[in-house]
């Protein structure tokens, strides 16, 4: 009902609840007021007094959230809620198939990725036509990717301190947010409804296009626009040193690895230098003398696991500059392979000699 004020909105009101409840009582159904609600979703009329709206002495109550269709909204629609329902709702699924995703054994990367396609995206993205425009905001987008951590936390084996954005690359995941509004303009799309201005492909003739063309633009459009995300974004350096074109992952679906490797992939983990920064440690010294326990000094350079180590198999060289190039490491599934084996054992070793427990 729309109105330019409250009088015009009250009458307009009444009116087709009138419609409704005659209409009702000509089939034989009742309208239940008690479970019929009342909300302002735009305009500047005053919280404190909200139209009055009823019919035959019982009016109808007032609101200032609706769930509709499985879809939480707020006046001027925002959809902040929903977001935070859909995240509890994540966090029970990704909760009961947990074990079985991080574990290394069973079910491929391959496999996982494939539910997290046609589960957890599925479900995450419901309803993404209607408030697709709420992730566009800074606040939204932040809201929507923190559903999409949780869900990626449950399906790899890194620690939980890694970020988003290389948890994103790691997995070959699109972030969630441009995963939805590809999805909106999709269904616009299909159903011949106008793109806004600032929507992917607003500026083609999508009409004189197949859907097939148009899903592959619009793919190439969120590859784009993601590709600039994790070449600029100050997170998941260490990760990007190993991986900096985000469809690696895509390219090679058999790609995979352990919760050893995953320390040196991420820079997050067993680390005395990570540990350290986070006062889970004492000191972030080596056990074998150097000054700093990093990624880089337990994979290319600690003496202590010598014996275990082969650059050139790993395609990994030293610089000119000093440190090393891991950009070719993960090149080849023989060299991710002897990456796993390495790490695994490694890291055995380390907590050994610090007389932990292996796990």
């Amino acid at each position: 009902v729309e109105g330019q004020s409250r009088s015009e909105i009250e009458a307009s009101a009444r009116a087709y609840l009138r419609t409704v409840s005659e209409w009702g009582n000509s089939v034989g159904v009742g309208l239940a007021m008690d479970k019929t609600s009342l909300m302002l979703l735009k305009g500047r009329l005053a919280n404190s007094r909200h139209p009055s709206v009823g019919l035959n002495g019982v009016f109808l109550r007032y609101v200032s959230e609706v769930k509709y269709l499985g879809i939480n909204f707020r006046r001027e629609v925002v959809f902040h809620s929903s977001f935070a329902g859909l995240r509890q709702r994540l966090l029970g699924v990704a909760g009961q198939v947990r074990r079985i995703l991080r574990n290394e054994w069973g079910l491929s990367r391959r496999a996982v990725r494939t539910i997290y396609e046609g589960l957890f995206v599925a479900c995450a993205a419901y309803g993404s036509s209607v408030w697709c425009s709420g992730v566009t905001s800074v606040v939204g987008r932040a809201k929507v990717l923190a559903c999409q951590r949780v869900i990626m936390l449950g399906c790899m084996p890194v620690c939980r301190t890694v970020s988003t954005e290389a948890m994103q690359v790691l997995l070959g995941v699109t972030p969630l947010d441009l995963e939805v509004r590809r999805r909106a303009i999709v269904f616009k799309i299909k159903r011949r409804l106008p793109l806004l201005q600032n929507e992917w492909l607003a500026d083609r003739n999508v009409e004189s296009l197949g859907l097939v063309s148009v899903k592959r633009l619009l793919n190439e459009c969120v590859v784009s626009d993601w590709q600039v995300r994790w070449s600029t974004s100050v997170k998941g350096r260490v990760t990007h040193r190993f991986i900096c074109d985000v469809t690696f992952v895509r390219c090679r679906p058999d790609f995979g690895f352990n919760l050893s490797f995953g320390y040196p992939l991420t820079g997050h983990g067993s680390l005395n230098a990570f540990l350290h920064k986070r006062c889970l440690s004492d000191s972030q010294e080596c056990s074998c003398g150097a000054g700093e326990e990093t990624w880089e000094h337990v994979l290319c350079e600690c003496v202590l696991y010598e014996d275990l180590r082969d650059l050139s198999a790993f395609g990994v060289s030293r610089q000119v500059s000093g440190g090393f190039d891991v950009s070719q490491a993960l090149s080849t599934s023989d060299r991710v392979r002897l990456l796993n084996e390495f790490a695994r054992s490694a890291f055995a070793r380390r907590c050994r000699l610090a007389g932990e427990e292996v796990e």
